[in-house]
């Protein structure tokens, strides 16, 4: 996340350097969105993830997850908004949407990306301020989770952790390069590839665990 958006993070830190904070809208749009996940994963990820963590709950949100991008494609359509015409507001309401993603089942990016639409962001708006806002929270979750891996008495499963970190890294930043080029074709459904493969895969480990 950081890599590919480097020009706006650069941009971020160079204003404040120069103490130029009353110029930095995205950061603060980025801060904004980015607090309900905090205070939620603060008192509640716990609990969310026990209470919703087994295969059956995974699965029927992983078909409503579905259902959502599905749905979302006939707000992708209307928007037309940038970033920088969102309000604080509508910033706070999309980061409610990442909320969703505590939930086993539910794609932290599609949700928020669906958040977007809902409040009238373009199509790759909508997408760059999703990844955007993924990143103080990936990068949260590497600090707390950093020091346990760590603090494993075992070479080989530090070895997986640092050769997992590092492909799942390179396959992102091709992910995005892909996803961006996707949501520029304004004319595709884009989301329904995803939603028709959320659907059939929660109906199936959904059906295949009733047995």
């Amino acid at each position: 996340m950081f890599i590919f958006f480097n020009n706006e993070w650069k941009s971020i830190i160079i204003k404040i350097a120069k103490g130029n904070f009353h110029d930095n809208k995205l950061l603060y749009l980025i801060i904004v969105g980015s607090i309900p996940a905090i205070i939620i994963g603060f008192l509640c990820e716990k609990f969310l993830r026990i209470m919703f963590s087994n295969v059956i709950n995974a699965a029927v949100f992983l078909i409503l997850n579905g259902i959502l991008l599905f749905i979302s494609e006939k707000w992708r359509q209307k928007g037309t908004k940038s970033i920088q015409q969102l309000t604080y507001k509508e910033a706070f309401i999309i980061g409610i949407f990442q909320c969703l993603a505590f939930i086993p089942g539910f794609s932290r990016s599609g949700t928020t990306i669906t958040g977007g639409f809902i409040i009238g962001l373009n199509s790759s708006e909508s997408l760059r301020f999703s990844l955007l806002l993924s990143a103080p929270i990936v990068l949260g979750a590497g600090i707390i989770e950093t020091p346990h891996i760590a603090m494993v008495n075992n070479n080989q499963v530090l070895l997986m952790a640092i050769i997992g970190g590092i492909v799942a890294g390179i396959v992102a930043y091709l992910s995005i390069k892909i996803m961006i080029r996707l949501f520029k074709k304004t004319e595709t459904a884009i989301l329904r590839p995803f939603a028709v493969y959320c659907i059939l895969l929660g109906g199936i480990i959904f059906i295949s665990n009733l047995w």
